[in-house]
């Protein structure tokens, strides 16, 4: 890999709708699709020796509408369709609270 670890190029990569199908608040394992292409181009970066960092927003979670543990089994289930070993997360984030009302400026002063 090039470059020591403090200057090493990475890619965020947001999971729903970009690595997987977003399916709005997924809790079933069995609903996990890979999205076309998505791991040709992840193993292209990794190949480029880019970190990869899978990023996701579960407020699912926070909401109640499943559990930490339903979150883990869709990760395990987006490992285990995942082209490993050479497909393998240098990171992993993700959100499990309820967004903040004000986390995003109004859609009006978005748009100038």
């Amino acid at each position: 890999m090039k470059g020591s670890p403090s200057q090493r190029r990475a890619v965020f990569a947001d999971r729903d709708g970009t690595i997987i199908e977003d399916h709005h608040y997924i809790a079933d394992p069995a609903r996990v699709t890979l999205i076309p292409g998505a791991a040709d181009a992840l193993l292209r970066l990794r190949g480029l020796g880019f970190a990869l960092v899978i990023v996701t927003n579960q407020s699912g979670i926070g909401r109640g509408l499943y559990t930490l543990s339903d979150y883990r089994r869709v990760a395990a289930e987006v490992e285990r369709q995942s082209p490993a070993p050479a497909w393998s997360w240098t990171g992993r984030a993700s959100a499990p609270t309820v967004p903040a009302a004000t986390r995003k400026p109004p859609a009006a002063s978005r748009a100038r």
